[in-house]
């Protein structure tokens, strides 16, 4: 990931389909031992071919979906870098219906306001400790609680609050 300068590789869709198929074949595996009229489940034998297929299935979901989230969770912060557009073409198509609900429930919730906020602008520097930096999207001017100060912000111009 860090060695491709922080993009996103195309998925791997064949060894996902293979990790697929794996564990599909455990399952079909634990249930031809168990459907065995003439397997004793007591059997440490027959126990214990069963506990070792469940044991790869289990390992097979949990790498499966550690990689399904580790891109989900690549795509979210990429999204919020504002550099989802250079890792467009590498994402499937699933992946891409996942950004755009994303993208929507993210933009639909900054809109929601009564003065909509731009929660990803400036993201790649923290604020100051005392000074909150906003930037407007539309005029809006308001008295600070704290400082009785009237605050003007302007659209497209950055100011900062404290």
């Amino acid at each position: 990931f860090m060695a491709s300068g922080g993009g996103l590789p195309a998925m791997d869709e064949r060894r996902v389909r293979q990790v697929c198929d794996a564990i599909r074949a455990a399952e079909s595996a634990i249930d031809t031992v168990a459907g065995n009229p003439f397997a004793d489940l007591e059997d440490p034998f027959y126990a214990g071919a069963i506990a070792y297929l469940d044991a790869r299935r289990g390992r097979d979901e949990r790498c499966l979906l550690s990689y399904l989230k580790w891109r989900m969770d690549t795509i979210s912060e990429l999204w919020w870098q504002d550099r989802d557009a250079s890792c467009y073409p590498n994402l499937s198509q699933s992946e891409r219906g996942f950004l755009k609900d994303y993208n929507a429930l993210v933009v639909g919730y900054m809109s929601s306001f009564d003065h909509p906020l731009d929660l990803r602008a400036y993201s790649w520097r923290a604020p100051a400790a005392q000074v909150l930096e906003v930037r407007g999207l539309r005029d809006y001017s308001f008295v600070s609680s704290t400082t009785g100060h009237v605050v003007s912000i302007y659209a497209g111009k950055q100011c900062c609050v404290s």
